[in-house]
C-alpha cells in the first residue's frame, strides 16, 4: 500500500510538471456557490478560502503555475472536447452527476453528492464532488402553500424519484430511505403518458383527471403510517428539466372549473404586532417557566409561544442544528417592527402572525369570561397551512416540531367540508399529564382552502363525563363513539377507568378498534359495506399497511342492524353506535361475491382472529398472508409522518416549581 502511494503521487507530480493544465480551478460567477462550495482542506486541517489559495497550495505542492479561471458552467464543455473522451460511462461530461441521496455513515445525516467529471485533453481523470444537505436543498423552493393539495416533485433521467409529498421527509430519517420509481407514486392512468415526457427530460403542461391522495390522519401516540384517502380530481402538471442535471421538476396544481385558485391572506393594517413572544426568548432575557401537570409552559399563562416549522427557514439545516441569538433576535424585529420581509424566512409570514395573534387574543377573554372551560383545557393551539404555530399558554418546543405532520393536523384537514370538527383517541398527554383528547376545527377561506388549525386538549375524564350528562340514555345502554378510521374514541362504560397521570403512561392503551371492541357489530357493518379495507404501501418502513374506513354513502346518517344503531353525528368525523340488543353470536351472514363467472365465498370473520373483511372483493384483502397478500391492482403509498418532538430537556428542569 506504501509503495503504491508512493508511485500514484511521483506519477501525478511528473504529470503536473509536464502538463500545468492537468488541474484547472474553475469557480463559478456566483459568489455563493464559491464561498460554500470552493473550500479544500490543508494538511493541518485548516481551510482555503478562495481559489487563488487553492492554486497557491497545488503550486507548492507541485512545483508548477496553476491559475484560477473566472469560467461560466457553459465554457467548461470546451475543456477536452476534442476527440473522445474516456468518461467511464458518461454520456455528458458538462453535467452534474447526482446519485440517489443517502444517509451519510459519518453522521452528516441525510446527504446528496453532487459530482463534476474533470477531464483533460479528451480524458477523464476523475471527480470534483461536493456532499449538499437535503434539508436546504430539497427544502429551498418546493413548498406550495397557498393552493390547497398543490405539490412538487422531482424525477431522475432512471425515473427514480428524489422528492415527492408520498415519499418521507428528510427530517423524518435516520437510516437510507426506500426509494420507488414515479409510476408507484404517480399511479393514475391518465399521467403515465406524462411521466414519460418527464423522464425523457422533455418541457410540458397538461390537463389531466388525476388522483389526489390525502392522509386521513393515525391514533395519537401510535408509530402506525398515515392512512390515506383517494380522489378524482382534475389537476394540472408543468414540468420541465432543471439545467445541466438528469433531474426533471414537475409541479401539480389543482383545478376548480379549469382553474387554478390560490389563498392568501393579508394583514388588517399594520402587519407587526408589539408583543410577538417567540419560542425561544430575546437574547439578554430570562423567560419564567413552571411545570403544568408535567408539562413546562410559561410562568404567565396569558401570553403564548409562537413557533415556525423548518421549512419556513432558508437555511432549514442552520435553524435545526440550532439557532443563533441573532436569528432569534432578527425574528423579533421582523415580527414586532413594521420592517420588510428578510432573508431569514423564505417568505412574509407576518400575515399568520397577526392571525395566530388575533387567536391569541380571543383565547385571553375566553379564558377570562369561561373559567369552568379553561379550568379543564390544558392547552390550545393554533398552526397555519404556511407553517406558522401557536401555543396557549406558552410551550417551547424543539426546533424538529413541525405541527403539519402530527395526526391531529392531519385528521382535520382530511374532514370533508367546512366547520367539521375531529377528535382524536384518548392517549397520555406527551409531557406526562393525565389521559386527553384533542379536538380540532379547520379554518377555510372564502374558495374553500384550508388555512389554519385550531386545537384544544382536554381531559379525558371531563370529556366522559360531559357525554354521560348529554347523552343520558348510554347511562342504561353501551354506547361508542368511532371515528372515520374505525377507532373507538369514547365508550360509555369507561367511567372506571383511573385516568390519571400516575397511571398513564406511553404503554397506557385505553381504545381499540371496532373489530376488537364489538367484532359482533363489526362483522354487521362490514356485510353492510359501511366498513370498508383498505390498503397503502408504507415506504417509510418498507411494509404493506392495512386499515379500515367508517362512512355512510350518500346523505345517509343512519344505519341499523340487528343488535345495534349508527348514527353519523353531524359536523364532525364522528359517528356514534348504540348497542340495542345483546351481542350476537351467529356464523357470519355474507352473500358470496361474484368475480366474473365465479361465486367467491366469504371469509369466515366471526372471530376476527385477524383484520379480516367478511366480503372478499377486489377491494379488499381477506388475510395478510403470502399466498392472499399478492396485490391485483395497484396500491396507493401512505402518507409519510413526521418525526415525534415534544418540549426540549431543559438543564435546570428539575427546579423549575408547579405552576400556580
Amino acid at each position: 500500500m506504501k509503495r503504491a502511494r508512493e508511485d500514484y503521487e511521483r506519477d501525478i507530480t511528473r504529470n503536473a510538471k509536464e502538463s500545468p493544465k492537468v488541474f484547472h480551478c474553475f469557480f463559478k460567477v456566483n459568489l455563493k456557490v464559491k464561498e460554500q462550495i470552493l473550500k479544500l482542506k490543508r494538511t493541518d486541517g485548516s481551510i482555503t478560502e478562495t481559489a487563488e489559495e487553492i492554486c497557491e497550495e497545488m503550486n507548492k505542492k507541485f512545483q508548477s503555475v496553476f491559475t484560477a479561471e473566472n469560467t461560466s458552467p457553459h465554457q467548461i464543455a470546451d475543456i477536452g472536447a476534442h476527440g473522445p473522451v474516456l468518461n467511464f460511462g458518461l454520456t455528458n461530461v458538462t453535467r452534474a452527476v447526482i446519485p440517489i441521496p443517502y444517509w451519510d455513515a459519518f453522521g452528516a445525516g441525510y446527504i446528496l453528492s453532487i459530482c463534476l467529471p474533470l477531464t483533460h485533453n479528451s480524458t477523464f481523470m476523475g471527480t470534483s464532488c461536493i456532499d449538499f444537505s437535503i434539508f436546504n436543498l430539497l427544502g429551498s423552493h418546493t413548498s406550495i402553500d397557498d393552493i390547497k393539495d398543490a405539490y412538487v416533485f422531482i424525477v431522475s433521467s432512471l425515473g427514480n424519484t428524489l422528492l415527492h409529498p408520498l415519499l418521507p421527509s428528510p427530517a423524518s430519517l435516520s437510516q437510507d430511505p426506500s426509494y420507488v420509481t414515479i409510476e408507484n407514486l404517480e399511479q393514475s392512468h391518465n399521467v403515465k403518458s406524462l411521466l414519460g415526457k418527464m423522464i425523457a427530460q422533455e418541457h410540458g403542461k397538461e390537463d389531466v383527471n388525476g388522483m389526489e391522495i390525502y392522509s386521513l390522519g393515525k391514533p395519537e401516540g401510535t408509530n402506525f403510517p398515515n392512512p390515506v384517502k383517494i380522489s378524482r380530481h382534475e389537476l394540472r402538471y408543468l414540468w420541465g428539466p432543471i439545467q445541466e442535471t438528469e433531474l426533471t421538476i414537475a409541479l401539480v396544481l389543482p383545478l376548480q372549473e379549469g382553474k387554478v385558485l390560490s389563498s392568501s391572506y393579508k394583514c388588517k393594517g399594520e402587519c407587526h404586532t408589539a408583543d410577538f413572544e417567540y419560542n425561544l426568548p430575546k437574547p439578554g432575557k430570562d423567560r419564567k417557566l413552571c411545570n403544568l401537570s408535567g408539562k413546562i409552559i410559561m410562568e404567565n399563562r396569558n401570553k403564548g409561544l409562537l413557533k415556525f416549522a423548518p421549512s419556513c427557514f432558508i437555511d432549514v439545516l442552520s435553524y435545526i442544528k440550532k439557532e443563533s441569538h441573532k436569528q432569534i433576535l432578527d425574528l423579533y424585529n421582523i415580527f414586532n417592527n413594521p420592517q420588510p420581509h428578510d432573508e431569514l424566512l423564505k417568505k412574509n409570514l407576518r400575515p399568520s402572525v397577526q392571525l395566530l395573534k388575533t387567536a391569541e387574543k380571543l383565547w385571553r377573554e375566553q379564558q377570562s369570561t369561561n373559567a369552568n372551560l379553561s379550568k379543564h383545557t390544558s392547552g390550545r393551539y393554533m398552526g397555519t397551512s404556511g407553517g406558522a404555530f401557536i401555543s396557549f399558554p406558552g410551550t417551547p418546543l424543539k426546533q424538529q416540531y413541525d405541527h403539519r405532520t402530527t395526526p391531529w393536523f392531519h385528521k382535520a384537514r382530511s374532514t370533508n367540508g367546512k366547520r367539521l370538527i375531529s377528535m382524536t383517541m384518548p392517549y397520555c398527554g406527551k409531557w406526562g399529564e393525565d389521559m386527553m383528547y384533542t379536538i380540532t376545527n379547520t379554518l377555510h377561506d372564502p374558495a374553500g382552502n384550508p388555512v389554519a388549525v385550531v386545537a384544544g386538549d382536554l381531559p379525558f375524564q371531563y370529556i366522559l363525563n360531559d357525554f354521560r350528562n348529554q347523552v343520558p340514555k348510554c347511562l342504561s345502554h353501551t354506547c361508542l363513539i368511532v371515528d372515520h378510521l374505525g377507532y373507538v374514541v369514547l365508550q360509555s362504560d369507561w367511567a372506571a377507568i383511573n385516568s390519571s397521570r400516575d397511571s398513564c403512561t406511553n404503554d397506557t392503551k385505553v381504545s381499540d378498534h371496532l373489530v376488537k371492541r364489538a367484532p359482533d357489530i363489526a362483522q354487521d357493518m362490514i356485510a353492510s359495506k359501511i366498513l370498508k379495507r383498505r390498503v397503502c404501501n408504507d415506504y417509510q418502513n418498507d411494509t404493506t399497511f392495512y386499515y379500515w374506513t367508517l362512512g355512510f354513502s350518500g346523505h345517509r346518517t343512519l344505519h341499523q342492524g340487528s343488535t345495534y344503531k349508527v348514527y353519523k353525528l353531524p359536523q364532525t368525523n364522528l359517528y356514534i353506535i348504540i348497542r340495542t340488543a345483546a351481542k350476537s353470536r351467529s356464523k357470519c351472514n355474507c352473500p358470496p361475491v361474484k368475480q366474473g363467472s365465479k361465486e367467491v365465498m366469504c371469509y369466515d370473520t366471526c372471530a376476527l382472529e385477524c383484520e379480516c373483511p367478511c366480503i372478499a372483493g377486489p377491494d379488499t384483502r381477506p388475510c395478510q398472508n403470502e399466498t392472499i397478500d399478492l396485490h391485483r391492482y395497484p396500491v396507493p403509498a401512505c402518507k409519510p409522518h413526521g418525526l415525534v418532538t415534544v418540549s426540549p430537556k431543559f438543564k435546570s428542569e428539575d427546579n423549575i416549581k408547579n405552576c400556580s
